[in-house]
C-alpha cells in the first residue's frame, strides 16, 4: 500500500518520483510503527501528526488575526502565541531568546538544538513579516519588535 502524500508538495522535484513512490514508505515504516506502539502503550501519548491536526484551527485563527493586524509588535505576539504550540508539536522546545552572534549583534531565536559537545546544531529563527504582504521569510530582515523582551503571552509555556 502506497503512503498517502496528500498535502505534500515536491518543490522543484527535490525528491525523485521514484523515491516518493517506492522508497519513502519503507524509510518511514519504523518511525510510524514506533508512534503506533507508543500510542497504544503510553497513557496520554499522541503521535506528532495527531498533535499537528489539533493545531489547524489555531493556525487559521492566527492567520485571520495577522490579516487584520498592522502593528508589528501585535503581529509578533499573535505569531508567537501560535508558534509556542507548534514548536513542541514538532519536537522542539519553544524558548525565545536573543543569541549574540560573533560580532555581538543579537539574533532573535525561538529555539535551539545543540550537538552533544554544546555547539549549535539548529537555530529556529523567527521571521516577522510586518507588512503582511506574504513576503518570502528568507527575504525578511529582523524587525526591532523581535528584540524586545517577550511579553507574558510570548513567554515559553510553563513560565
Amino acid at each position: 500500500m502506497a503512503i498517502d502524500l496528500t498535502g505534500i508538495a515536491n518543490e522543484n522535484e527535490f525528491y525523485t518520483h521514484h523515491y516518493l513512490s517506492a522508497i519513502l514508505e519503507g524509510d518511514l515504516r519504523e518511525v510510524l510503527s514506533d508512534w503506533r506502539r507508543r500510542e497504544s502503550e503510553e497513557s496520554g501519548y499522541r503521535p506528532p501528526y495527531a498533535v499537528l491536526r489539533t493545531l489547524a484551527r489555531p493556525f487559521l485563527e492566527m492567520r485571520a488575526r495577522l490579516e487584520r493586524e498592522r502593528d508589528p509588535s501585535r503581529r509578533l505576539s499573535h505569531q508567537r502565541d501560535f508558534l509556542a504550540q507548534l514548536l513542541p508539536a514538532l519536537g522542539y522546545a519553544y524558548r525565545p531568546t536573543l543569541q549574540p552572534l560573533d560580532d555581538e549583534q543579537p539574533l532573535a531565536l525561538l529555539g535551539a538544538v545543540a550537538r552533544p559537545d554544546g555547539a549549535p546544531a539548529l537555530w529556529i529563527v523567527e521571521a516577522l513579516d510586518p507588512s503582511g504582504e506574504a513576503t518570502d521569510p528568507l527575504a525578511l530582515t529582523p524587525h526591532p519588535a523581535q528584540f524586545a523582551p517577550p511579553t507574558r503571552s510570548q513567554a515559553p509555556p510553563g513560565n
